[in-house]
């Protein structure tokens, strides 16, 4: 034997290599695994929602992608970074404060979040209407 034997065992380690590298990157149905990135960032689910009309409520799932709000539907498949069950809950868009006196706090870093008015659905302030901060 001429080095045949190592041959016979240098193929059968290539090929113990090339199974476990074929068995670690598909499924066990043979098919291809791949790292896949969810449809939505935030998918709201079964939440009463009211679309800022003065149409009634309905019961709709909500989905949100890069900060946007990109479907609204009675029943939205796919998969979500985060899934809120929102049953019993109500779903409407940010709210819209026509006045306020936030002007004054925007000088200091900790308040310029407006956090008090984010835990109250307030998303839009309208500041500079009022006598004091003409």
């Amino acid at each position: 034997m001429y080095g045949g034997g190592s041959m016979k065992i240098k193929t059968l380690c290539w090929g113990i290599t090339v199974f476990f590298v074929m068995f670690l990157t598909t499924g066990l149905d043979g098919s291809i695994l791949a790292e896949t990135s969810p449809d939505y960032d935030v998918l709201i689910k079964n939440g009463k929602v009211f679309d800022g009309s003065l149409n009634q409520a309905v019961k709709a799932d909500v989905a949100v992608k890069d900060g946007v709000i990109i479907k609204v539907a009675r029943s939205i498949k796919g998969t979500a970074a985060r899934v809120i069950n929102a049953k019993g809950l109500t779903v409407t868009p940010g709210f819209i404060d026509l006045h306020t006196h936030v002007d004054g706090g925007m000088y200091f870093p900790e308040n310029r979040a407006c956090l008090n008015y984010l835990k109250q659905g307030v998303t839009t302030v309208i500041v500079g209407q009022c006598g004091r901060s003409a």
